[in-house]
């Protein structure tokens, strides 16, 4: 092997050249599109506003059955918002099926009313909450003032 000035056998020497600092690009502008997005706003509705989705559904079955264990009743919830059946409530051992339905504003008559009733399976029963004041109630039998409910669970509510 053949020795360097500095002492360091050749094929040891460090040949790497210093690294010199290129300073870092400014990155491109993606924000400039060819059709730039503009806000169109939905037009305005005249009376009381709901939203009925999925998430609105599950918040009013947990309220009436928060307030079902308030007053002292058994109920069962659907964890899932799925199926015919949102809840099972038992009072003094007789246990029912109940589907939750969100009041619907009825623009003709000026009032809150009980939407999708025709979609309750046979063989469950409805319950009907207003979502402007949270109140719930059985819905009415079509035409008439009669609850449509469980018999003798007419006052529950109340």
């Amino acid at each position: 092997m053949t020795k360097s000035s500095s002492s360091v056998p050749l094929n040891m020497q460090n040949n790497y050249q210093p690294h010199l600092f290129t300073p870092p690009q400014p990155p491109e502008n993606i924000t400039t599109l060819e059709f730039p997005s503009q806000r169109k706003p939905k037009p305005e509705t005249i009376g009381p506003k709901s939203t009925d989705s999925t998430k609105k559904g599950v918040f009013w079955e947990k309220e009436v059955s928060r307030e079902c264990a308030l007053r002292g009743y058994n109920v069962f919830m659907n964890e899932y918002p799925t199926g015919a059946v949102d809840l099972v409530i038992g009072i003094n051992g007789e246990y029912y099926p109940f589907d939750v339905k969100t009041d619907r504003w009825n623009y003709e008559s000026g009032e809150w009313r009980a939407a999708n009733g025709s979609k309750i399976a046979d063989g469950v029963w409805g319950i009907s909450v207003n979502p402007e004041t949270a109140r719930i109630r059985w819905p009415n039998y079509q035409g008439t003032n009669r609850p449509k409910c469980p018999p003798g669970w007419e006052d529950i509510w109340n």
